[in-house]
C-alpha cells in the first residue's frame, strides 16, 4: 500500500496537535495551543 506522500494533493483532514491533546483532556485549550505553538517552537527546535 502506498502512502502517496509524493503527490501534490495536500492532506487536509488530519487533526492538529492541539486537537489530539484535547481528545485526551477535555478541558485542554486546543486552539490556544495550536495558535501559540509556532512561536514556542522557534526557541526549542534549533
Amino acid at each position: 500500500m502506498r502512502s502517496e506522500l509524493w503527490t501534490a494533493d495536500p492532506v487536509t483532514d488530519l487533526p492538529t496537535a492541539g486537537q489530539l491533546l484535547k481528545e485526551q483532556q477535555a478541558e485542554f485549550d486546543a486552539q490556544g495551543y495550536d495558535d501559540g505553538y509556532a512561536e514556542y517552537a522557534k526557541g526549542k527546535m534549533w
